[in-house]
């Protein structure tokens, strides 16, 4: 594990320091940690998706997504880029 650059203050560990939440580095740590790699995210409830064609757009991490319902009730999700210019779909 890398050494953390965030030092923590005082006599406690009761306040975050304020650079935990503004650092790149902790930022870039997290979303590899947490988001990416063989491991579930939730991206929306059956229910958001009643009918066949339904859809619906979201985030894991900072990664764009769409979720849809196809015409046997199948539910797929895909990264919301276009393949030829990486744009939002």
């Amino acid at each position: 594990m890398k050494e953390q650059r965030i030092h923590w203050q005082g006599p406690g560990l009761t306040r975050v320091p304020f650079d935990l939440y503004t650092d790149p580095a902790t930022a870039q740590l997290e979303q590899a940690q947490i988001y990416r790699g063989a491991t579930w995210n939730y991206l929306c409830l059956d229910a958001e998706l009643p009918e066949s064609g339904s859809y619906r757009t979201t985030f894991v991490g900072e990664t764009p997504v769409v979720v849809v319902k196809d015409d046997d009730g199948e539910i797929y999700a895909f990264e919301n880029r276009c393949a030829h210019r990486g744009a939002l779909i």
